[in-house]
């Protein structure tokens, strides 16, 4: 996750989330691209929003990429709030209802 061209047996090897950046690298798109789909509940991979963090679940991605799943089939989005955060999440897409974590960097 250097900043090179990426495969997918190097994405195999990725943690479970990855960042943004990586995540629009593999893709092929741009980091701003990548951020304004997001926010437009249209990134075509599962987003994971923990804060002000955004993280793409790598399986979603690695099965994008492999023909394993349409453009936005696995496109649910999750809300991980930090215990202290009295803000409810403005959106959750599909039936995955936000989540409670512990503290959240």
């Amino acid at each position: 996750m250097d900043g090179q061209t990426v495969t997918l047996e190097d994405i195999r090897a990725w943690p479970v989330t990855v960042s943004m950046e990586d995540a629009v690298r593999a893709l092929g798109i741009s980091r701003s691209l990548g951020h304004k789909l997001a926010n437009d509940e249209r990134f075509p991979c599962r987003v994971v929003h923990m804060g002000d963090r955004v993280r793409i679940v790598t399986a979603s991605l690695l099965a994008l990429l492999e023909g394993k799943a349409s453009p936005g089939e696995d496109r649910r989005e999750v809300t991980i709030m930090d215990k202290h955060s009295k803000k409810q999440p403005e959106k959750t897409q599909g039936s995955t209802p936000p989540v409670k974590g512990g503290d959240v960097d």
